[in-house]
């Protein structure tokens, strides 16, 4: 058995009034405040109405983008509070009742998109990837570059919400004559943005001179009228409890010393298989954007209130995009990276062992059930300046009747970017030491037995796979 998180190497949550600083102040309840007495799962039968059994073919799809974070909580509160989206887990992992491991949350948009929160306690790199380059990265960017992007038909509503609720927030005219409200999440230090079609009771409130620069880090890889008929298929709306639009996922975006990076490692990934991506790449004197594209399935969550299916009708696609700035002082961002770097180098120098928080930060992908993982771990093997570990999941997509294989992911970082993915699939030959991630082990490999998991209720659950 692999060493383990014990006595006290992370102060422990305590309940009560968490301040958060975005601008002006937005005070949030603490772990057990403020929050309902449960968080049932989301079920949405309208959007199960739209799904579909058939097995995929050689499909790489996109499930979820997870943050590394000081906060969860408080960003998933501000998703909730400030943008009407539903938090459907919040809990912290404890080792044998008493040590803090790790807190997260999620949160889920319409169309079954899900964003994750994450903070390690105990894992090499945490206090870089977790912490430090957050709060740096928040207090030194006045000109945003959005890490998540929606379309709502209006973004009005959110800042008359994000205003009620005292959160800073900026609304800017958009390329294509859009209107786009941005937001910080306080402890993930980025930010978020909701593009709609022009608003006239939106107020402009800012201008932000790098959509100039660089328009095509901000630009919709889609059409309006794409986005309208997608937003109308998954039931999109003004929500009656929050009062507020729905919000359709439209690309997940990070910075990058080489925009090239992230494009380089999925062609990896789908080479082993033959698969062919639908990358577009745009170079232009202040900037390099890549823009890799993927379909929709809708993630999985623990007691499978959504099944992983892809989603039926095929509507728009999801963009993962790198952005390469050559105007910007990217001080932070090569830090970041030479962080990520070397933690990988130190703690994940044998293919399939060893953990670092850098990994936290990822984008989900789902490799359908023809593509068994193994073939992709051959080809990450191969290559010197790529860091994995696979681990099996509690609550893994769906399959179809019949399929071979045992369900799994594998967590990945490349060279270049301090960024990574985690791909869900499935094993013909799951690695040695084939286990489900604990978040109490420094090499995320132990006994989950021995965890204690406490959710925002102050119920409390043995640790192990999730029903």
């Amino acid at each position: 058995m692999e060493a383990r998180a014990s006595g006290p190497k992370a102060a422990k949550s305590t309940a009560g009034a968490i301040l958060l600083s975005l601008g002006t102040a937005f005070v949030v309840a603490g772990w057990f405040g403020s929050y309902p007495p449960t968080l049932p799962l989301a079920t949405q039968d309208e959007f199960l109405e739209t799904t579909t059994e058939t097995k995929n073919t050689q499909t790489i799809s996109i499930y979820k983008r997870t943050f590394t974070s000081v906060d969860p909580l408080a960003d998933a509160q501000l998703l909730r509070e400030g943008f009407g989206l539903e938090t459907i887990l919040a809990e912290k992992t404890l080792f044998e009742g008493e040590s803090l491991c790790a807190e997260r949350s999620a949160s889920n948009t319409l169309d079954g998109f899900q964003i994750h929160f994450f903070r390690s306690f105990i894992t090499a790199g945490c206090d870089d990837a977790g912490a430090a380059y957050p709060q740096r990265w928040a207090a030194d960017q006045s000109d945003p570059l959005p890490s998540l992007t929606f379309y709502a038909p209006s973004v009005a509503p959110f800042a008359a919400r994000l205003r009620g609720i005292n959160a800073s927030f900026a609304v800017a005219r958009g390329a294509d004559d859009l209107t786009s409200l941005v937001a910080r999440l306080p402890g993930a230090g980025v930010d978020i943005e909701v593009v709609a079609e022009y608003d006239a009771d939106a107020e402009i409130t800012a201008s932000f001179a790098s959509r100039d620069r660089c328009p095509k880090a901000f630009a919709l890889d889609d059409s309006l009228d794409v986005l309208r008929a997608a937003y109308a298929t998954y039931g999109g709306g003004t929500d009656a409890a929050t009062g507020l639009p729905s919000l359709l996922v439209v690309s997940t975006t990070w910075p990058s010393l080489d925009a090239a990076a992230t494009p380089t490692f999925l062609r990896l990934a789908a080479s082993a298989y033959g698969a062919t991506l639908d990358v577009d790449a745009t170079y232009a004197d202040a900037c390099t954007v890549t823009s890799t594209r993927f379909e929709r399935i809708a993630a999985a969550t623990p007691g499978g209130a959504f099944p992983g299916r892809r989603l039926s009708p095929k509507t728009h696609l999801v963009s993962v995009r790198s952005v390469e700035r050559r105007d910007a002082d990217d001080t932070i961002l090569a830090d970041l990276t030479a962080a990520a770097a070397d933690a990988h180098a130190r703690n994940m120098r044998a293919p399939e062992s060893g953990w670092d928080a850098f990994l936290d930060s990822h984008v989900g992908l789902k490799f359908s059930d023809d593509m068994t993982l193994d073939a992709a771990l051959d080809a990450f093997r191969a290559s010197p300046t790529t860091y994995f570990h696979s681990h099996a999941t509690g609550y893994a997509m769906e399959h179809g009747a019949g399929d071979a294989g045992v369900p799994g992911s594998v967590w990945v970082a490349y060279a270049g970017d301090p960024w990574a993915f985690e791909i869900q699939g499935v094993y013909a030959n799951p690695p040695h030491a084939f286990s489900v991630l604990d978040y109490c082990s420094p090499t995320s490999v132990g006994d989950n037995t021995l965890n204690t998991i406490v959710d925002v209720s102050g119920a409390t659950r043995a640790g192990g796979p999730p029903d």
